[in-house]
């Protein structure tokens, strides 16, 4: 009988990376407090911010922290036939958790671009991004490669609820390509905290999506939609601006049942993907709210940022 374990997993961006830019972040200390707020076992999706196609080139952020945290001890899992995977899940034996490659996307729902719709996907390829574009054309390219697809609702809220408003058979079609639903992000509860961006997500997955099957009309496969929560930070300080602003990697995270002992990358996708099918409510998951965080990302965009484009340094 295969022996399992309660373990928690985040959805992180570990720390800033402009597109000319280093991702800025020290491995050892990223690690340490991934698993100080995770535990054993836990596991953290890095997403890559840019599709292949963007006008800023696509982002490898993934691909960057994995080549620190290989100088560290981390090992690839397995890809089947006792192969070294391709990179896109490996393990920090020291840390005991796993890091996962993802991307964040925002598609569009019709040619408007007036209805943004923000996925998450998980199990894509080492050093390969998916590229952007309508909704239909991304959901389809990331079932097409057996991806993990989750819809990020505090970052499209407003545009869910007027395609389930308006279009309540379209609505289901979107959730039919769909493993999991965010339904809290640590970063959103703070700038959404006026607009109630958490809560509206939390709602339409309560009265319109637990309990109920879903079709993906492309694989025609029937499945159950899972809701998750996930911190969304941007940053892993070091003293002092962690006292200054906290810690925010794990602080929101989903559980999940994983086996005790998982070597090959092709089981842990069918584990993460269950894990995310199965998480059926919110209640009892670990749940905070970034405020300094989401104050200091703001600046980094908004006043940051644009000194670091007129220097030719972003």
């Amino acid at each position: 009988m295969v022996q399992t374990r309660t373990i928690e997993v985040d959805t992180h961006w570990l720390g800033k990376k402009t597109p000319n830019g280093k991702l800025n972040i020290n491995w050892k200390r990223t690690a340490r407090q991934a698993r100080k707020n995770l535990g054993a076992g836990g596991v953290v999706l890095v997403p890559n911010a840019r599709p292949e196609g963007d006008p800023d080139g696509a982002e490898y952020r993934f691909e960057e922290a994995h080549s620190m945290a290989r100088r560290h001890g981390a090992i690839p899992l397995e890809g089947g036939d006792g192969k070294e995977g391709d990179g896109r899940v490996f393990y920090h034996p020291k840390s005991d958790l796993y890091f996962v490659k993802a991307q964040i996307i925002t598609t569009y729902f019709d040619d408007s671009k007036d209805l943004p719709v923000v996925v998450q996907i998980a199990n894509v390829p080492y050093r390969e991004n998916l590229k952007g574009g309508s909704s239909q054309e991304v959901l389809r390219d990331a079932s097409n490669r057996d991806c993990i697809i989750g819809i990020d609702a505090p970052a499209c809220i407003n545009s869910l609820e007027k395609i389930l408003r308006q279009r309540p058979a379209e609505f289901v079609d979107l959730l039919g390509f769909a493993d999991f639903v965010t339904g809290f992000s640590g970063i959103k509860a703070a700038e959404g905290y006026l607009e109630l961006f958490n809560e509206r997500a939390e709602e339409i997955y309560d009265m319109n999506i637990q309990g109920e099957m879903f079709t993906n009309v492309f694989t025609e496969k029937t499945h159950k939609v899972g809701i998750a929560a996930k911190s969304g930070g941007h940053r892993t300080f070091g003293f002092p601006r962690n006292f200054i602003f906290g810690t925010s990697i794990g602080t929101s995270s989903t559980e999940m049942e994983f086996p005790e002992e998982i070597s090959r990358q092709d089981e842990f996708m069918t584990c993460l993907r269950n894990g995310y099918r199965n998480s059926l409510g919110l209640s009892g998951l670990k749940r905070n709210t970034l405020y300094r965080e989401a104050g200091l990302h703001w600046l980094s965009l908004n006043v940051a940022d644009p000194i670091r484009k007129k220097l030719g340094t972003y």
